[in-house]
């Protein structure tokens, strides 16, 4: 591929700056999630939001890899070079592999926080005359 030995070292680069960058977001989203779970009252809720979120999270990830397997848009991408178009075509497999992937851990941690919702949910003693004290 031509120009290849020059753009290689960005490639290096960018692909430890995106660990980082990962690393970052994660932690502001599991601090977002350790607020919402210390902010309310009753836990049951507050993980059904979480869990809502998360589910909701890997359904829509999910939805593009599957549309664009099963629809066979990579394959009939028609770059002139061969090498550049295999390189394109590999990098295009892996991302929506990567997106897979990510949405099947959004939606095993929306399976665990299910089970224990329902578990604080049957724990809790809610009712509706504790907030007026009758």
């Amino acid at each position: 591929i031509a120009y290849f030995n020059a753009i290689q070292k960005d490639f290096l680069k960018w692909s430890k700056r995106m660990l980082i960058f990962d690393l970052i977001f994660a932690a502001v989203g599991v601090g977002i999630v350790l607020v919402i779970f210390f902010t309310n009252k009753w836990k049951h809720k507050a993980i059904r939001y979480i869990y809502y979120s998360t589910a909701a999270t890997g359904l829509f990830l999910i939805v593009i890899p599957i549309g664009v397997f099963f629809s066979n848009i990579i394959s009939k991408i028609a770059i002139l070079t061969r090498s550049l178009n295999d390189l394109y075509i590999s990098c295009l497999n892996n991302i929506f592999l990567n997106i897979s992937i990510i949405s099947v851990i959004f939606l095993i941690i929306s399976a665990v926080l299910i089970v224990i919702h329902n578990h604080l949910r049957k724990k809790s003693t809610y009712s509706i005359w504790v907030d007026f004290n009758i």
